[in-house]
């Protein structure tokens, strides 16, 4: 079965984003019923072009787990990524950080899923390391691209946003550790009596 990785999309999840593409439409027109000279309107049409391509591109990634594999999909190119026999697996809020944010690694512009939790995957790691990359820099409401931002390449697998069905088909076969922010014991639809789970009280 395949999955959108940042889940269903919501249109309210982009309102600040809208309400720019918006303005920028009114200027492109206004710049068109004005007859101001067409380099001057190449800002904000390339810039309307970059803030639709921030939503789009995530969006269009979708998934699907077989054994101990991730199938990704971006459009018509296909990736495989290998689940470690032993993952630690790291559950947190849920954002989305635009292609070209992380491209130009400037701040930590996301958009905020409202409501949902994520999944990161990471290799095996000890506990004490986890816990000290997610505490750095006093963060206190850590989320899937700050964890990606956390962890070098080698030690990062994959995000998503979660539900039942993936979680399950995650630890069913795993021997994995969890790492679960107290503020999002509620969500998570798993008996941690079951699992290697670590709570990271007061975050």
């Amino acid at each position: 079965m395949e999955y959108r990785r940042y889940g269903k999309f919501r249109f309210f999840d982009y309102t600040s984003t809208w309400l720019v593409i918006v303005f920028l439409c009114g200027l492109i027109v206004v710049g068109f019923l004005t007859e101001t000279q067409f380099y001057l309107m190449i800002w904000p049409i390339l810039l309307l072009v970059i803030m639709v391509w921030s939503i789009y591109k995530p969006n269009n990634e979708r998934f699907s787990i077989s054994g101990g594999t991730i199938i990704i999909m971006r459009g018509r190119k296909k990736d495989k990524i290998d689940i470690p026999s032993e993952p630690t697996l790291i559950v947190s809020y849920a954002d989305i950080c635009p292609p070209l944010a992380k491209r130009m690694s400037y701040g930590n512009q996301t958009y905020m899923l409202k409501g949902r939790y994520a999944i990161s995957i990471l290799q095996k790691i000890p506990l004490e390391i986890a816990i000290v990359r997610l505490h750095e820099n006093y963060t206190r409401k850590y989320t899937n691209s700050t964890v990606e931002a956390c962890f070098d390449e080698h030690l990062y697998v994959y995000s998503f946003v979660g539900n039942q069905e993936i979680v399950d088909k995650l630890i069913a076969n795993n021997k994995c550790q969890i790492i679960i922010p107290e503020s999002l014991l509620s969500q998570l639809p798993i008996n941690l009596n079951q699992i290697n789970a670590h709570i990271d009280a007061g975050y």
